[in-house]
């Protein structure tokens, strides 16, 4: 017969097993309809293919993966992802699997897409990539507001501007050589900076189709305090796929949420 000591230790060893069991799952709802895994540093909710038609609740500010793939989700609130501070990775891919995806906000436009519309190759890579992937392709539909397209005519420049600043949820600046250069860029990222003073709301997502501003000490912090709102057009086409949701994401995703803690600790404690 085995000794009491060893019995002991088993016991010890099934009691440790059930309390570090209940102590992982304690944080998460019942009501969750995703699996977690916790490895390393990284807690990633896994919620994809589980015929879900809304975000579930219970998705703790601690992910930071979130698998949403292959569900049936048709609408997706404008807040359904904030407060999600650590979240780096976001699948999206065929969140509703039969059809499109709608977000659901106030603002008449997901992204105004302001650019150098004097450039021919820059207004057809616009209008013809960049436009079709947000409204015609994948699964989310994502309406962006274009100069030529959706401006009234007559009205004065500077109004339509404003106005479709303050009606996007995320002002797309496209980047080019001559476009940096231009009083139209210094106008609409002073108009967009305004919205953020005004609202507390940071709107700008950076796209840089040429490498433009490599020693700007603005583009060096916005990488260091929200690198994910900093897009380059990639060189190698395998990795346009990437670089689309990517887009899709900084799109959705509220910019605040994603600032880097350092740094916010930083400015909050000032």
């Amino acid at each position: 017969m085995a000794p009491f000591s060893y019995w002991l230790k088993l016991w010890l060893i099934h009691a440790s097993i059930l309390l570090l069991a209940s102590v992982r799952q304690s944080w998460i709802p019942r009501t969750n309809p995703c699996d977690v895994t916790v490895k390393n540093n990284s807690i990633v909710f896994h919620c994809g293919k589980r015929s879900l038609k809304e975000i579930p609740d219970g998705i703790t500010s601690n992910a930071t993966e979130l698998e949403l793939q292959e569900n049936k989700i048709t609408n997706i609130s404008k807040d359904a992802f904030r407060g999600l501070s650590e979240l780096t990775i976001l699948n999206l891919n065929w969140v509703n699997k039969y059809g499109k995806v709608f977000i659901t906000e106030d603002n008449i436009y997901d992204a105004f897409v302001t650019f150098d519309t004097k450039d021919p190759l820059v207004s057809d890579w616009v209008h013809n990539q960049l436009r079709v992937q947000l409204e015609e392709c994948g699964e989310t539909v994502l309406p962006i507001c274009l100069e030529e397209r959706d401006w009234t005519p007559g009205t004065p420049f500077i109004d339509s501007l404003s106005h479709s600043i303050r009606q996007s949820r995320k002002t797309i600046f496209v980047l080019t050589e001559a476009y940096v250069q231009s009083g139209i860029f210094k106008m609409a990222a002073y108009l967009a900076h305004q919205r953020l003073l005004d609202e507390n709301m940071d709107v700008i997502v950076l796209l840089l189709l040429e490498p433009v501003l490599q020693h700007s000490q603005f583009l060096r912090l916005r990488r260091r305090l929200c690198g994910h709102s900093v897009l380059e057009w990639p060189k190698n086409p395998l990795a346009e796929h990437w670089f689309w949701q990517s887009l899709r994401n900084a799109i959705i995703m509220d910019n605040q949420a994603m600032y880097n803690k350092l740094y916010t600790r930083y400015f909050t404690t000032m």
